[in-house]
């Protein structure tokens, strides 16, 4: 039997944000190191700029250090989003699936986001779920955008 002795790590081929997404009553590095426990605070500053959450983060009086709360209750619906997504491009996946990731999140952040996004997956697969009316330049290249009307 070929490949008997070979498992397929499924679970680490494929990052996903869902729609409701975990943030912890950790600090901000803390949370984003849930993906990548040996990631830098330079990676951590990288993924934030990517996100547009940088200049954010550098006026909270403790930067990378700053609870959260519980539940993400220190942060905004679209900056818990953000630093969920934050998570997952810490890591490399095969497969990144993406549920409304751009939420509550203004043009200019999303035009940000999806550049980095897209930098992320190029050499992978990349799944985007959405009903709101994305700009030309992100609904053309997304695998699925689900808009009514």
């Amino acid at each position: 039997m070929v490949g008997a002795n070979v498992r397929w790590g499924w679970l680490s081929a494929y990052g996903y944000l869902a729609q409701q997404w975990d943030i912890f009553d950790l600090s901000l590095a803390a949370n984003l190191r849930l993906a990548k426990a040996d990631a830098s605070d330079d990676e951590l500053w990288q993924v934030l700029a990517e996100v547009g959450l940088h200049g954010w983060a550098k006026g909270l009086q403790q930067q990378l250090l700053t609870p959260l709360g519980e539940y993400g209750a220190g942060v905004s619906g679209g900056q818990a989003r953000r630093i969920a997504l934050a998570r997952l491009l810490l890591k490399q996946q095969p497969i990144l699936i993406l549920d409304e990731p751009f939420a509550g999140v203004d043009a200019e952040t999303v035009a940000l986001m999806w550049q980095a996004i897209q930098t992320h997956q190029r050499h992978g697969i990349l799944i985007v779920a959405s009903h709101q009316r994305l700009p030309e330049t992100v609904s053309r290249h997304v695998v699925l955008n689900m808009v009514a009307g």
